[in-house]
């Protein structure tokens, strides 16, 4: 299994060719998730003037490929006589590294450095969830967050979103259904990634569908989570429940398995991390 690391990256602390060979390093995962993206408009998108703070995040593997690039934005400002922050949080993965649970290590890196400010007034994270599938990977592990299949956005948010809209230049559009984004970049989707989204299981993925927002057009649906301190507590117990469930379920499987079964099982799993078994199954 490939192992990661998360290090904050102080770009504008970097010698003129430091900076240069990070944006050629950070363009290569970035290019791949949003339509019509040259290296220019990476760079103006990600490292330009901005009226907001920002934290850079680089996720790499053991042996130094980029496999995740983040960055997380935020902004204060006075909303009925107390102090409110929200973060947005823009993230790429590399399609190598899809599905390896570097979302939630974004998400854990946030907690981590930024709830500090929970003590000063309301503090949220906010994020414009630009396909299904990402939202599904947030959904699914968030103890509170909006919207939601039982909690649409509340209205008394609703000036949040607004002020977010405004410093990110995307127009909020609120009807009774639903509330969303529009005027963002493109999503670059592949047929089979559409036909296995619609086919999908997944409640928070059909959800998500089920709402009048076309993000391979650049609408995409906020998802607003509070940063307080029983929302961490309780996403934190999420997580370590999904992951013993996992470790259960997989342990009973194999449990249930004929011997041989067994070790093809475990052969199967090596050889998708890149560790191939020489067995002789005849003698067992």
């Amino acid at each position: 299994m490939a192992k990661f690391t998360v290090n904050r990256l102080d770009f504008f602390n970097l010698s003129t060719d430091e900076q240069t060979q990070w944006i050629d390093r950070l363009y290569e995962v970035c290019k791949h998730s949003i339509a019509n993206a040259d290296k220019e408009g990476f760079y103006k998108f990600s490292f330009g003037s901005s009226e907001l703070e920002r934290a850079y995040y680089v996720i790499e593997t053991s042996c130094g490929k980029v496999a995740s690039f983040f960055t997380i934005e935020y902004y204060t400002f006075e909303q009925k006589g107390k102090p409110t922050t929200f973060f947005n949080t823009s993230i790429s993965i590399a399609p190598a590294y899809r599905g390896k649970g570097l979302i939630l290590r974004a998400m854990l890196q946030f907690f981590k450095d930024f709830t500090f400010l929970a003590s000063r007034g309301n503090v949220y994270w906010i994020s414009s969830s630009i396909n299904p599938v990402s939202y599904h990977a947030v959904a699914d592990i968030a103890w509170k967050l909006y919207p939601h299949i039982d909690a649409p956005i509340p209205t008394e948010l609703l000036p949040v979103l607004e002020k977010y809209s405004e410093l990110f230049h995307k127009e909020l559009s609120c009807t009774s259904e639903t509330v969303k984004f529009v005027g963002g970049p493109s999503l670059l989707v592949s047929e089979q990634q559409r036909q296995r989204m619609k086919q999908s299981d997944k409640k928070h993925i059909q959800y998500y569908l089920s709402q009048d927002i076309d993000f391979e057009r650049g609408e995409g649906m906020p998802i607003i989570i509070p940063a307080s301190f029983s929302n961490i507590v309780g996403t934190i117990f999420k997580i370590v429940k999904k992951h013993l469930t996992f470790k259960v379920s997989r342990f009973t499987f194999l449990q249930k398995t004929k011997p041989v079964e067994r070790v093809l099982v475990m052969d199967e799993n090596k050889r998708r991390r890149g560790k191939h078994l020489d067995i002789n199954y005849s003698t067992l």
